[in-house]
């Protein structure tokens, strides 16, 4: 076999190998950085300086009114599907507008009752106070019922 002539360091591969490792160990490898240079100031204040600036964009705020419209349409589904067959939601403004009624009519009903005398000698009077009295009890109850939010009345 043939022998290779020794150097100071050793053989001379090793020697190249243990250089090359000792320079990447102690030299930081130079890297492309992937942030951008801040912009200049005169940038910054072109930007700021946009009629639009702060504002929501048109596609944003329709997105939100989609989307609003999309839960309120799945909200009306899951209300219309607690609601039995043969009945339906009574709208608000009805209910306010009968309860207004109703109340009205308690009004003239206790009116009448407070007219008639103390003493009721006679049957048809007593009869019309019975009368008056079960009206004046059926128009508390249908009030009561219409208090509640969401009454639900047959078709």
């Amino acid at each position: 076999m043939r022998r290779r002539p020794a150097t100071a360091s050793g053989d001379s591969r090793r020697g190249e190998a243990e250089s090359v490792l000792s320079d990447s160990q102690h030299k930081p490898r130079p890297f492309v950085t992937a942030v951008k240079s801040q912009p200049a100031c005169d940038k910054v204040s072109d930007w700021l300086s946009k009629d639009s600036y702060g504002q929501v964009p048109n596609y944003l705020v329709e997105r939100q009114l989609e989307m609003a419209a999309q839960l309120a349409e799945e909200e009306a589904q899951r209300d219309a599907a607690d609601i039995p067959e043969g009945m339906r939601l009574l709208p608000e403004d009805e209910r306010l507008q009968t309860l207004s009624i109703l109340a009205q009519s308690k009004a003239d009903t206790e009116a009448k009752l407070r007219a008639l005398p103390f003493v009721l000698a006679t049957q048809s009077k007593r009869q019309l106070k019975a009368n008056l009295e079960a009206r004046l009890h059926e128009l508390s109850e249908y009030q009561a019922l219409l208090q509640r939010e969401g009454v639900l009345v047959s078709l």
